[in-house]
């Protein structure tokens, strides 16, 4: 294995790391969704206990 393999998976080893970082993120600090459970991107947000709340004291 040369240099240039060794190189090239460190690279890529740490873009995803940084990827998945900044999912995580965004998903703690509830930047990730429309809703406060951060599920709103979620298609079985609808089935979300935190959604069905936020949607009745809308009213």
């Amino acid at each position: 294995m040369g240099p240039f393999e060794i190189v090239t998976i460190v690279v890529v080893g740490l873009a995803m790391l940084a990827i998945a970082g900044y999912l995580i993120y965004n998903k703690v600090s509830g930047k990730g969704g429309g809703c406060d459970c951060g599920c709103s991107s979620c298609p079985h947000c609808a089935a979300c206990n935190a959604a069905k709340r936020k949607r009745h004291t809308k009213k």
